[in-house]
C-alpha cells in the first residue's frame, strides 16, 4: 500500500573545514560544517559578511578544496579530484550566478548564453537552438538579440542564469545573484529561480545575506563563524511559502510553522517540525500525500502499517489509503505534498 525510496543526495558535507593562511595567523573560515543537499532542492545559505557562506558556495562548486573533512558531490570526493577531473565536473554538472552579471557588452543576450557552449563541441545551430531554449526558460525569449546595455539589471541577471544553465547542470550555484537589484527586479529573479526548481530537477544553492530572498528557498540553512547555526528568532514566525522544488503539484501552498503549529501541508525549513500533528487522523481517500523527510526519523501509519522513513527517504501514501503521522524524532523535517485540489483540514492541528 506504500513506499518507502532513498535517494542519493546531490552533496554530502562531513566536518567541513575551510582555513586560510594571513602571514602567521590562521583563518578557519568554514568550521566543521554537516550539511546534505538532496536532488532538486533548493537550498539558501544565510550569513552576514564574513559568515563563511562564500566559502561554502566555492566548496561545492570546486572552486576550493576543503582542507578537512569530507565533500561528496554525487557521491564522489571534490578534494580528491585532479584539476582536469574537476574542471570537467564544473563544466558539465555545475552553473554558476554571480552578483555581477558579466555578460559581455559587445554580445548579444543570445551570443553570451552561446558563448558558454563553443567549448563544449555544439555546432552552430545547436548553439542557437539551446540558447533560445534557455532564454525562454528564464522569460527573455523577446529580448534574445538585445544588447546587455539595453536590458535592466534584472533582465541582465536572467541572461546570466541562462548562460548557467545552457550545458543542462544537474546543480545551479548562485552567489548573492540579487545583490546588485532592486525590490522589483529581485523579485523578477527569484520568481525565474523558483519556476526552475518547480520546473526541473536543477538543484540550486543560493547564498544571500537577506531574509526575502532566503524566504524564496524551500530550505534555508544559517551560516556564523564558518558554521551552520539555529535562528531561535525565528521561532514565532509562520508564513506561506512556495511549493517545493520539483515534487510537488502546482496550486498547492504550503505553511511552514516553527512553533510546533501544525496546518494542512507543512513545509519545513529551518527548524520547522513536521505535520500534520502526531496521531491526527489525514483525509485518506482523496488522492495520494507523499511525505520527504529532510532531517530525523518520520513514521507514518497507512493503512494499520507503520512505514519509517529517514533522511533522503520518502512515504509515499497511495490514492484511496488512510493515514496517521506517527511519532518521529524530535525536530523532525519532512515535506507534506499532497495532489492540487485535494481537500484540507479546516483548522491546524497542534502536537502535543
Amino acid at each position: 500500500m506504500s513506499a518507502v525510496t532513498s535517494t542519493a543526495p546531490v552533496y554530502e558535507l562531513s566536518e567541513v573545514c575551510r582555513t586560510f593562511r594571513r602571514g602567521d595567523v590562521e583563518v578557519r573560515a568554514l568550521d566543521g560544517i554537516d550539511l546534505r543537499v538532496e536532488a532538486g532542492e533548493f537550498l539558501a545559505v544565510q550569513g552576514t559578511s564574513g559568515s563563511g557562506k562564500t566559502t561554502l558556495l566555492q566548496l561545492l562548486g570546486g572552486l576550493e578544496r576543503c582542507t578537512a573533512g569530507t565533500l561528496l558531490f554525487d557521491g564522489r570526493e571534490l578534494s580528491r579530484l585532479g584539476d582536469r577531473q574537476l574542471t570537467r565536473v564544473r563544466a558539465r554538472d555545475i552553473g554558476f550566478v554571480f552578483q555581477q552579471f558579466n555578460l559581455i557588452p559587445t554580445l548579444t543576450a543570445a551570443e553570451n548564453v552561446e558563448a558558454a557552449l563553443a567549448t563544449d563541441g555544439h555546432g552552430r545551430r545547436a548553439r542557437r537552438t539551446r540558447a533560445a531554449e534557455v532564454l525562454d526558460q528564464v522569460g527573455l525569449a523577446a529580448r534574445r538579440q538585445h544588447l546587455p546595455s539595453t536590458l535592466s539589471g534584472g533582465e541582465q541577471q536572467r541572461v546570466a542564469i541562462a548562460r548557467a544553465l545552457a550545458n543542462q547542470p544537474r546543480v545551479l550555484l548562485a552567489d548573492e545573484p540579487t545583490g546588485n537589484l532592486d525590490s522589483s527586479t529581485t523579485d523578477e529573479v527569484m520568481e525565474v529561480l523558483r519556476r526552475l526548481s518547480l520546473d526541473s530537477d536543477l538543484t540550486i544553492v543560493l547564498v544571500t545575506h537577506a531574509d526575502e530572498v532566503a524566504a524564496r528557498a524551500s530550505r534555508i540553512v544559517h551560516v556564523s563563524d564558518g558554521r551552520i547555526v539555529r535562528r531561535p528568532d525565528r521561532a514565532s514566525r509562520q508564513r506561506d511559502v512556495t511549493t517545493p522544488p520539483g515534487i510537488a503539484a502546482e496550486g498547492v501552498t504550503h505553511r511552514t510553522s516553527v512553533d510546533a503549529t501544525m496546518t494542512d501541508d507543512v513545509y519545513t525549513v529551518d527548524e520547522v517540525t513536521y505535520g500534520p500533528g502526531a496521531g491526527e487522523d489525514v483525509d485518506g481517500a482523496t488522492g495520494a500525500v507523499t511525505y520527504r523527510v529532510v532531517s530525523g526519523t518520520l513514521a507514518v501509519d497507512v493503512s494499520g502499517t507503520p512505514q519509517e522513513a529517514t533522511v533522503g527517504e520518502v512515504v509515499v501514501v497511495p490514492s484511496g489509503a488512510s493515514h496517521r503521522v506517527l511519532a518521529g524524532d524530535d525536530g523532525a523535517q519532512a515535506v507534506v505534498i499532497r495532489p492540487a485540489g485535494a481537500p484540507r483540514r479546516s483548522s491546524p492541528a497542534r502536537r502535543g
